[in-house]
């Protein structure tokens, strides 16, 4: 999973939620855009 840095906990994210007339669309971002979030979980021990 390349997206998951498993040593820091930490997802990047390439795709976005946004409002449509039909419901919540998942879109990619613009360009090569890119977000760094701390994954708030982590396996057991």
């Amino acid at each position: 999973m390349k997206d998951i840095d498993l040593t820091n906990w930490i997802w990047t994210v390439r795709r976005q939620t946004t409002p449509s007339p039909g419901g919540l669309a998942d879109k990619n971002t613009k360009g090569k855009t890119a977000r760094r979030v701390p994954s708030s979980r982590r396996p057991a021990r």
